[in-house]
């Protein structure tokens, strides 16, 4: 298995060359960031505006609501809540506390995307009191008459939550729910619309990257967009393949730092730079280039003659 740090990538866009500030390498500093900085670096601002309350409150309310839960685990969540006082109060309060300051930090922090990725926290304390309150009412049934058959209908119960949940999600993608148009906002833009989900037709990636390791020259610096960088780095880290090149995150401008010091250590000859995304942004900076295509159609940049660095756009 392979990990991947975050921070790491973060460096890397930042501080092509390595040279990461002694700052943002105290576990505070990189706490408080990955915590407080919107995913921007230097870190905005925070500014109260009461819309983005709005909107986040109405997000939180439906994801718990409708979306990942559902109705049915609220109530379970409830009877959970309300057994866990009654058996368990440390382990309950403990959760409560947990699930509570959850919901307030992503209330005043979260926006769009991030909201989700924030409630984690929120979603774990509420999952435990939904099984809390499954575990009632299975104790409650088994001694009753007739228990057995009851018991079908405790074990469905989880499965008709998340049916229904994922049925009113399917639904807010066409159709979002209450006066702030909230529905679930997948992280990476691509919505499931039905009820099973799958991803066995998202082919693009597989075949981008296939085509990217046969067309690529040997020893290249290769610039790519996040989702093109992921997937040449799950092909390096996981599957071991091309691990001859260097594979940079466009990060525009701080690149040309990464390009220049490259330009200076190898010849475009051996080692060329080669950009799969961003072209626009990068053309300006070629002079001499040959274009190759890959088999989604989509075309890539070969440089032959060293790169203009000194011009930003």
């Amino acid at each position: 298995d392979q990990g991947l740090s975050y921070l790491k990538l973060v460096e890397l866009a930042q501080w092509p060359l390595g040279d990461v500030p002694p700052a943002f390498l105290e576990p505070i500093a990189r706490l408080r960031w990955l915590l407080l900085s919107q995913n921007v670096y230097p870190p905005v601002p925070y500014h109260f505006n009461p819309i983005t309350l709005a909107h986040n409150l109405s997000d939180i309310l439906f994801l718990f609501g409708a979306f990942e839960f559902g109705l049915l685990s609220v109530a379970l969540a409830l009877l959970g809540l309300r057994a866990g006082w009654d058996g368990a109060r440390r382990e309950t309060a403990l959760f409560a506390t947990l699930f509570v300051a959850s919901v307030l930090f992503t209330l005043v922090l979260g926006w769009g995307k991030i909201v989700a990725i924030f409630l984690i926290p929120a979603f774990l304390a509420f999952t435990w009191f939904v099984a809390h309150g499954l575990d009632g009412i299975a104790l409650w049934w088994a001694s009753r008459p007739r228990s057995r058959a009851l018991w079908i209908v405790v074990l469905a119960l989880p499965f008709l939550s998340a049916v229904s949940a994922h049925a009113l999600r399917v639904a807010a993608y066409d159709h979002p729910f209450g006066p702030l148009h909230s529905r679930v906002i997948e992280e990476d833009d691509v919505p499931q619309h039905r009820l099973v989900p799958t991803m066995a037709h998202l082919t693009q990636p597989r075949t981008f990257v296939e085509s990217a390791a046969r067309v690529i020259p040997d020893s290249s610096l290769v610039i790519a967009e996040w989702p093109e960088f992921m997937a040449l780095l799950y092909l390096q880290r996981v599957e071991h393949r091309r691990t001859d090149l260097a594979v940079h995150p466009v990060g525009y401008p701080l690149l040309l730092r990464r390009v220049a010091d490259w330009q200076s250590r190898y010849s475009l000859v051996t080692h060329p730079i080669v950009a799969v995304s961003s072209l626009e942004t990068m053309r300006p900076h070629f002079s001499k280039v040959d274009t190759l295509r890959l088999d989604d159609g989509r075309a890539i940049v070969v440089a032959l003659s060293p790169l203009d660095t000194t011009r930003v756009r």
